[in-house]
C-alpha cells in the first residue's frame, strides 16, 4: 500500500534523524477493511514496517528542493 504524507522534523545540516512517529490510523467504525484494519494487526507484532520514499525538503528559509 502507497500513500502519500508527510513527516515534520527537523534535520541539522550534514546529520541522519531518524523518527519514530511516521503515521496514525484511526479505526472507523462504519467501514471495514480499511487501512487501520489491514495494518493493526501486523503493526501490533512488529511484523509491518514503514518504508518511505522522500520526495521533497523544505528548509527553514522556506526554500524546498523537489526529488
Amino acid at each position: 500500500m502507497s500513500q502519500p504524507g508527510k513527516l515534520d522534523i527537523k534535520i541539522p545540516p550534514n546529520q541522519n534523524v531518524e523518527s519514530d512517529v511516521l503515521y496514525f490510523w484511526a479505526d472507523n467504525t462504519f467501514l471495514t477493511n480499511d487501512p487501520y484494519d489491514k495494518l493493526v494487526g501486523p503493526v501490533s507484532l512488529g511484523t509491518a514496517k514503514p518504508s518511505l520514499k522522500g520526495t521533497k525538503v523544505i528548509y527553514s528559509d522556506a526554500s524546498s528542493d523537489d526529488f
